[in-house]
């Protein structure tokens, strides 16, 4: 077991460093050779390599690798949620990251503040105001102090 531990990190830093040259293909590839051998992805792995994909202006494919993430037992966590979304508004798909951003929370737990806090003045500015209060009622159902000032 010890060897599987020491094995882990390694194998995040070659994805890491697949990722940051933009040779995804090799990445996941390095991915698929870490489970044949029995080492079970963990979520830092996966955000490492959505935000190889985010980076590469990659979303979709970013998004089919929270799909496997979550069909592999991997919860999304505040992290890779936050690489997604920011992914989104830097496209300016903003309907698309607060689709994302609900179905996920409502699944499988809470999203960072400062997630909710850019997204809500993002859909506020083109003018989308029922989405930002739905988002300002999550964020107070995940105990968040409530963020009314851009509503003001």
């Amino acid at each position: 077991m010890l060897a599987m531990s020491l094995i882990t990190p390694t194998y995040n830093q070659v994805v890491f460093g697949f990722c940051k040259m933009r040779r995804l293909e090799e990445a996941c590839k390095v991915l698929e050779e870490m489970e044949s051998c029995g080492c079970i992805p963990d979520i830092k792995i996966w955000t490492i390599l959505i935000q190889g994909h985010c980076d590469a202006n990659e979303i979709d494919r970013a998004l089919l690798c929270l799909h496997e993430t979550i069909e592999k037992g991997c919860k999304a966590d505040a992290a890779v949620l936050g690489v997604l979304i920011d992914s989104f508004l830097s496209q300016k798909r903003i309907d698309d990251g607060y689709k994302l951003l609900v179905k996920i929370v409502r699944k499988h737990g809470k999203s960072p503040q400062n997630t909710y806090l850019k997204l809500i003045d993002n859909l506020l500015e083109i003018g989308k105001f029922e989405e930002a209060l739905d988002l300002l009622c999550l964020m107070i159902s995940h105990t968040f102090t409530p963020f009314s000032e851009p509503f003001v």
